[in-house]
């Protein structure tokens, strides 16, 4: 999982409720009037400013920030009513406290719900009213943090701790900045200032002995836990300490032990208990994790979060029939928790069960529609899924959400790459980056994506980026290499090209010992001459092989665009393919998963004439179809294998009739022969197919308008392979009218 260890989604507290984020509060009004104080008009006003505010602060104390901010709006309405200038204001000015109070409550309000962008505009104007204390800087420190602008969170941190060094939440907040900046050293540094000033902040004593761990400083980390605990001995938030830094240092023994007296000190404390369930489950001891979840629901039967342990734990053991009975349970006592549908998606995407997943995580965003983990976990499904399109489609929809990591916005770049769409997935990358400097993936799949526009300076820059945060990041690597490749002569490319993705060459070095490819390290061939020197290397028996270029070039680029028809005839689903182009599998994935009650209709797919295309698109197509089962496996010329697996994810329709004609060939014989393989209900009707067992690699350079196409492997079906022979139907048909086909479906 993609995940930012450390980042806080959420504003701190101590363990004994002392709220650690700055906030002002004003009971009497009529101090603050700059009128005469006679005027009842402005004293009754700000009176009513003074109890709005006041009731917003208390109303924030209990938790319930919508009323808050209903009620500070009030007050900011009359602050408007008062001074009309507030209300476009856009630079400093003076004024009373009274002026300025609801509108840091309010960015505080905000901040507790996590909805940073209102938190920051709040604070901006409240910095605009002077004079400005140093809590209205960790506020607008705290929205910055909230929205991964770190950097800026950083100096509004120090803005507070110039004007008062000894307030311990800005050091916190800088502290956490430089946790996520990996400067574990000065974190640690600020985390022991902080707590030099409030020894019991058990928060930062967290962040202290994680910034000892990141810092291989594991001794130091279990020494200062195990004072800590020692000192508070029947404090929870102590135990917790020690227990976030065993958990860090990763020594299960010792991490067990300790969880296990944590959850006998404190019966009644649900966290504990769950911390041991989890530390079971993530160590495989599912057996001792479902016992120890059943344990906590005899004191807590009406806890989702106890289900959703029983409900994973079920799943981990294999028993749907356990996991399924316990969600029934969940859900009989609470229909608005989305725990228990957040479990059992988790159930089935880690199954590979993925659009099984989606809608358990439907059903989760509908009861916590601002929650981001469930929109990563239903992005992820769809993406592993291989619904590009709706998950390209949801990633924008996400975007309404106050992002604390880059999952989303990766996840959403990643589809828009296999979609083509390379403009709108730089832009999520970059999102991505935006919100996690540190996101190496993110950075080598900018690197990719212009990598394939044909922007080399830019592919480079990403590229590097990539690697300098991680060397053995592949995609980085990948690009990089391919840049390398690219700044040789053309004709050296192809002969790279050839030498070592040729199946029927023995070179394995590039085709420096491939006589008919020496002249090509020459500077200045010509496309033509290129083409000449691949037509003497190949196998004279191999038509596979070929050359494009020019004229033919421009001709096979403007049909490269694949088309997918699709038409409801009664019970039956028709849909045509012309070709399996990088955009195939996804039009006929949407075409399936539009059809209503497949499991009562046929679905007939027609494939004559249909010269195939690229593999991928092919297996993917058959993956939407089938259960889990090894698709096809490619063969190199090393003899080395790939397999190509299915998951569990699949649409059932009641009857598949494939039709094929002698030119139906490749990929589209690689669609037909897995289909029929592996599921029983499969008619293949018409004449005998092609017969191309082998598939090929393409070498393409766009400015010079060349394309070059190597039989790189054979592929199998289960070991069934076709070279020569092709697809026997079931039904035979004479002629090429559609109706003389559908009338043997």
């Amino acid at each position: 999982m993609r995940y930012r260890w450390g980042n806080r989604t959420q504003l701190r507290r101590t363990a004994t409720g002392c709220i650690l984020i700055a906030f002002m509060v004003f009971t009497s009004a009529c101090a603050f009037s700059n009128d005469s104080p006679t005027d009842p008009v402005r004293m009754l006003a700000e009176k009513k400013i003074a109890e709005y505010n006041q009731s917003g602060y208390d109303l924030i104390n209990q938790g319930d920030y919508e009323r808050a901010i209903s009620n500070l709006n009030v007050a900011i309405d009359e602050i408007y009513e008062l001074e009309p200038t507030l209300k476009n204001l856009d630079k400093e000015v003076e004024m009373p406290e009274l002026m300025d109070s609801p509108f840091n409550n309010l960015s505080w309000a905000y901040n507790e719900m996590g909805n940073y962008e209102e938190s920051l505009k709040a604070i901006d104007k409240a910095l605009l009213i002077l004079p400005n204390t140093e809590y209205e800087y960790v506020n607008k420190g705290n929205a910055l943090y909230g929205l991964n602008r770190g950097h800026e969170a950083l100096e509004s941190y120090e803005m507070a701790i110039s004007v008062n060094v000894k307030l311990a939440n800005a050091h916190y907040g800088k502290g956490m900045v430089l946790y996520d900046d990996r400067k574990y050293e000065e974190a640690r540094n600020e985390f022991d200032v902080c707590l030099s000033l409030e020894a019991n902040d058990f928060d930062a004593a967290k962040m202290k002995v994680r910034s000892l761990v990141a810092l291989r400083q594991e001794e130091q980390a279990k020494a200062f836990a195990d004072d800590l605990v020692a000192k508070n001995a029947h404090l929870y938030a102590a135990y917790e300490v020690k227990s976030a830094a065993l958990a860090a240092i990763g020594n299960y023994e010792d991490t067990r032990t300790f969880y296990e007296s944590m959850d006998k000190e404190f019966p009644d404390r649900l966290e504990a208990g769950q911390q041991l369930g989890d530390l079971y489950y993530d160590y495989g001891h599912y057996d001792q994790s479902l016992a120890q979840y059943k344990k906590l629901l005899t004191r807590h039967s009406d806890k989702m979060s106890v289900y959703k342990g029983i409900i994973k734990s079920y799943g981990a053991l294999g028993d749907m029939d356990g996991a399924l009975w316990n969600f029934k349970q969940a859900t009989k006592r609470d229909t608005a928790d989305a725990g228990p549908f957040v479990a059992m998606g988790d159930l089935y995407r880690g199954r590979t069960d993925y659009m099984e997943a989606v809608r358990y995580y439907d059903e989760a965003l509908r009861l916590d529609s601002g929650n981001e983990t469930i929109y990563i976990d239903k992005i992820s499904a769809l993406y592993n899924g291989k619904r590009n399109s709706e998950c390209a489609a949801f990633g924008q929809e996400a975007r309404q959400l106050s992002a604390m990591r880059s999952d989303l916005a990766w996840f959403t770049g990643q589809c828009e790459l296999e979609l083509g769409q390379y403009d709108e997935a730089i832009g999520d990358f970059k999102r991505a980056v935006e919100i996690d400097p540190n996101d190496h993936e993110a950075l080598s799949s900018i690197a990719r994506a212009y990598l394939f526009q044909g922007n080399d300076a830019q592919a480079k820059k990403y590229s590097d980026e990539s690697l300098e945060l991680s060397p053995d990041d592949s995609a980085g690597q990948f690009v990089k290499e391919a840049l390398l490749t690219k700044a040789k002569p053309l004709g050296e490319q192809v002969r790279l090209f050839f030498g070592n993705n040729y199946l029927y060459s023995d070179e394995g070095d590039g085709g420096k010992k491939t006589k008919p490819l020496a002249g090509l390290d020459k500077a200045g061939l010509t496309t033509r001459e290129i083409a000449e020197a691949v037509d003497r290397a190949r196998k004279k028996d191999d038509p596979f092989t070929f050359t494009l270029y020019g004229g033919e070039y421009d001709q096979f680029s403007d049909g490269m665009e694949s088309g997918v028809t699709y038409r409801e005839e009664g019970n039956t689903s028709y849909i045509r393919v012309d070709s399996f182009e990088s955009n195939t599998d996804d039009r006929f994935i949407e075409a399936i998963d539009r059809i209503p009650d497949p499991g009562k209709r046929t679905l007939v797919i027609d494939l004559r004439g249909n010269f195939g295309g690229l593999t991928d698109s092919a297996n993917h197509m058959a993956d939407a179809l089938l259960p889990q089962v090894v698709v096809s496996t490619l063969i190199r010329k090393d003899g080395s294998t790939e397999n190509y697996y299915s998951d569990a994810s699949r649409v059932v329709f009641k009857k598949i009739a494939i039709l094929v004609d002698e030119n139906t060939a490749s990929a589209s014989e690689l669609l037909t022969l897995s289909l029929k393989t592996y599921l029983n209900n499969v008619t293949v009707i018409g004449r005998n197919t092609f017969g191309k067992g082998v598939g090929q690699q393409v070498f393409e350079d766009k400015p010079h308008k060349l394309m070059v196409f190597v039989v790189n492997f054979y592929w199998n079906v289960r070991q069934t392979n076709i070279m020569g022979t092709g697809i026997k139907p079931d039904i035979y048909v004479k002629g090429d009218k559609l109706e003389s086909f559908m009338a043997a479906v």
